[in-house]
């Protein structure tokens, strides 16, 4: 079995940056399995990109606490 792994993690950058990115960059390697760290403090960035949350950041923040 091969196995390669990229750490494509970029200090400062929220959860919406990592998405675009992933957007981005997902279509050019397509890759089989792709896992994404974050900490509660990436989902605050939602409060300044759009003007309400959706549900699923709202959940996923009660959860987090």
């Amino acid at each position: 079995m091969d196995w390669q792994v990229w750490n494509l993690g970029v200090p400062g950058h929220d959860m919406i940056l990592s998405l675009r990115t992933l957007e981005e960059l997902g279509p050019k390697y397509d890759p089989d399995l792709v896992i994404v760290g974050f900490y509660e403090n990436d989902l605050g960035a939602w409060m300044f990109d759009v003007p309400s949350r959706p549900a699923w950041i709202l959940r996923m923040q009660a959860f987090l606490k």
